[in-house]
């Protein structure tokens, strides 16, 4: 029998040539595996909308799933058949998408740290109108803090695949040296494909911009140089759509 041999860096496997095979990955919304999160956030007392992300599952799986759930155990299906392989590493990526996506559910639970490994109640502590909207210090909240849902508080850096074309692009907020990655985000309002090779880029919105667009241009949501804004802008909800 004739044999194709499919390898991802950490596993191996044979198929007969044919034989119909798709890798995949328990919870995926898809085929390719990107799934969808939700931030509903508000300034001060008063909602102002919901925004949706698309996470890069394709590119940048481990970084995205740190907002949402721990790495599932990837199975590969053949035909009528699964093989439970542990984590694939076909995308050197896998970290930020099992992050955010942990951190968007809060399916962890506590951190090491002491603290809820959700974005659920954190704040939005940096804002600069027109460039960048940054939150996820889920410890401190304002911006010398975080926490990834790994072993270890930090994580590395995963690749410079994607860059910040134009606004909405999501990125993992770093000490701009390696393993500095835990829950801390950007949302890029602007193109700058200079700051996609410092962070990573890991998604981008697909809906909701105006809402960002319209907590910029609020006078009380305004920071000044280390320090919060006036009113605080606040993750009030936040989960997995798909």
């Amino acid at each position: 029998m004739k044999m194709n041999f499919l390898h991802d860096g950490g596993l191996t496997l044979a198929v007969p040539s044919g034989q119909e095979w798709r890798w995949g990955c328990k919870g995926s919304s898809s085929g390719n595996g990107n799934p969808k999160v939700f931030f509903d956030i508000a300034v001060g007392d008063r909602p102002v909308g919901r925004i949706v992300m698309e996470l890069f599952a394709d590119t940048t799986p481990k970084m995205a799933e740190n907002f949402r759930a721990v790495a599932e155990p990837a199975i590969i299906f053949m035909g009528n058949y699964k093989f439970c392989g542990g984590q694939l590493t076909t995308l050197p990526t896998t970290y930020l998408r099992h992050c955010f996506r942990a951190l968007c559910t809060g399916d962890k639970g506590m951190g090491k740290l002491g603290r809820p490994l959700h974005y659920k109640g954190s704040i939005i502590h940096h804002i600069s109108p027109g460039y960048i909207f940054h939150g996820g210090d889920i410890t401190y909240g304002n911006g010398e803090g975080g926490e990834s849902i790994y072993d270890d508080v930090f994580f590395e850096k995963e690749n410079f695949i994607r860059q910040c074309t134009g606004p909405g692009f999501l990125t993992m907020s770093n000490k701009s040296v390696d393993k500095s990655n835990g829950s801390q985000f950007e949302i890029c309002m602007k193109k700058d494909e200079h700051l996609g090779y410092e962070n990573v880029v890991f998604g981008q919105l697909i809906q909701g911009l105006d809402v960002i667009t319209t907590i910029m241009g609020m006078e009380e949501a305004k920071t000044r140089p280390r320090k919060p804004p006036n009113v605080p802008v606040v993750i009030t909800d936040c989960g997995q759509i798909s």
